[in-house]
């Protein structure tokens, strides 16, 4: 249950929301910048971790899912990549640490 949680709340929500509902708004705003705008919106909502690290992985992340979304104009691969990102950082990995 708790990987099906991460799937449609980190996946889902917040793929529809950044990649389908501002990406969207950005670029007919903007143009192609807004692809750069929404992801360093995406990577500053990150800044909680405290890692400068973690932001800029996340920025580059986002960029990279905002093209793929731009080209394919579907959410699905970009939502599966990000759900399965979220349970593999918050209940496989720390359960694998456990052990190692």
């Amino acid at each position: 249950m708790p990987a099906v949680i991460l799937l449609v709340s980190t996946g889902l929500l917040e793929e529809v929301i950044f990649r389908g509902v501002l990406q969207n708004a950005a670029m007919r705003a903007l143009g192609v910048p807004g692809l750069v705008d929404v992801s360093a919106l995406f990577a500053v909502l990150h800044i909680g971790h405290l890692s400068v690290t973690d932001v800029l992985f996340v920025f580059l992340v986002g960029l990279v899912f905002a093209a793929l979304v731009r080209r394919t104009g579907s959410l699905l691969g970009v939502t599966l990549a990000h759900g399965a990102t979220s349970i593999g950082r918050f209940l496989v990995f720390p359960l694998l640490a456990r052990y190692v």
